[in-house]
């Protein structure tokens, strides 16, 4: 997980936000985008960006000549060390960013990703076909506390993994946070103390 959470000053500026790899993109669409290499490859899902437009007129070529992933505010890189900025000036910006290697002939299966609704942040779910659902969850600029899909946390960043047939929560990772619950489940309260917390298993 990539979380960045820009905070400047409040005010509009245009951004540069760069992933740099040896790989341009092998799958199009407008999300999620695969970086494919001869022994696996690498999905990277933008949660906080996720009604990017592909290859229409209105973003920029890269340095090859194809046509970057981008929204009304944002471009989204795929091209290798190519430099792209926001497309109009943004106070703030925040990206939120899930990335899944898979190895060639491993067996395992490609998620399915989704990016949800949420207040004071962002959740990007990754649903498996071994029945676990991976939620990470991003509470944006200096608010207090973000909640929504049953989620309820003070921490920076979290990620809670869930049998999805039960939603039984089998582990858990809170980040510079002192409190997460998930459906009414109280799963790390610090009380007041802020800390870093992991939890696997049963």
């Amino acid at each position: 997980i990539i979380a960045d959470d820009i905070q400047k000053d409040g005010s509009p500026h245009l951004y540069t936000w760069r992933f740099h790899s040896a790989k341009t993109r092998s799958v199009p669409g407008t999300n999620t985008v695969r970086l494919a290499g001869t022994n696996g490859y690498l999905d990277m899902y933008f949660a906080s960006t996720s009604s990017l437009v592909d290859g229409t007129t209105a973003c920029p070529l890269d340095k090859s000549g194809v046509r970057d992933l981008c929204t009304t505010q944002y471009t989204i890189c795929d091209s290798p060390f190519a430099t792209d900025k926001t497309t109009a000036p943004v106070a703030d910006p925040y990206f939120h960013v899930a990335l899944v290697p898979i190895k060639s002939g491993s067996g395992n299966a490609t998620p399915t990703y989704a990016t949800m609704p949420i207040t004071n942040g962002s959740i990007v779910s990754l649903t498996w076909t071994n029945n676990y659902t991976n939620y990470s969850i991003l509470k944006y600029q200096n608010n207090l506390q973000t909640s929504g899909q049953g989620f309820v946390t003070d921490a920076k960043l979290s990620r809670v993994r869930v049998v999805t047939s039960s939603s039984t929560v089998y582990s858990f990772l809170l980040a510079e946070g002192t409190t997460l619950s998930y459906s009414g489940q109280e799963l790390v309260n610090l009380y007041g103390q802020q800390g870093t917390v992991m939890k696997s298993g049963s």
